[in-house]
């Protein structure tokens, strides 16, 4: 084997572990909700669908999840009651430490305007 394909070979193996770890995080959250609701699948698929989650990213070597989401103040919780129990959550999952960051993604309620009569025009 050439360098490059050794180097083709490493590369797509850290592609693949990292999906596998963001896929893994994205599955320990839904546990999270799915223990939050007594089991109750219907709820937690809900909750999570309200959340507007578009993307997780696990970083390994920081012990970091970021969390991208259209309604950060949901998963937060009254009083960050919710972040707070999630963290405890996942650090008694994963055995260490993990902080969590939330990323509002604004372009989707940029999407949904305020007024939609204001966006018509009745000149025509």
């Amino acid at each position: 084997m050439n360098f490059f394909q050794i180097f083709k070979r490493n590369h797509l193996t850290k592609k693949i572990n990292q999906v596998t770890e963001q896929r893994q995080a994205a599955s320990r959250i839904g546990y999270f909700y799915v223990s939050l609701t007594q089991g109750d699948y219907k709820k937690a698929w809900e909750w999570l669908h309200d959340l507007d989650i578009s993307n997780i990213l696990y970083n390994k070597r920081k012990q970091s999840i970021i969390i991208t989401l259209g309604r950060p103040g949901l998963l937060i919780g009254y009083k960050g009651k919710n972040i707070e129990a999630l963290q405890k959550f996942l650090n008694k999952e994963y055995g260490c430490p993990i902080s969590i960051k939330l990323k509002e993604e604004k372009i989707l309620s940029a999407l949904y305007p305020m007024d939609p009569d204001a966006y018509y025009d009745d000149e025509f």
